[in-house]
């Protein structure tokens, strides 16, 4: 009876892939999406970091009229 354990100990052997054009254009769609949604998420986390900084600028504004009403 051979223990379960022996297929793990055995060397795996190296497989040759070799991939379509279709796979490849495939793959290539995908890396160029996952760059795109990296490229989105820093432009969204820069946005909001800017209009966190413009929402305290208004409330500091807010407080002060004379930031937000020029005098006659």
């Amino acid at each position: 009876m051979a223990s379960p354990n022996k297929r793990l100990t055995k060397p795996i052997s190296k497989a040759t892939i070799t991939l379509s054009p279709a796979d490849e254009l495939i793959n290539e769609m995908i890396q160029k999406r996952k760059l795109q949604q990296e490229a989105l998420l820093k432009i969204m986390t820069s946005i909001d970091s800017k209009k966190k900084k413009n929402m305290k600028g208004a409330k500091i504004s807010k407080t002060n009229p004379s930031k937000t009403q020029k005098s006659i």
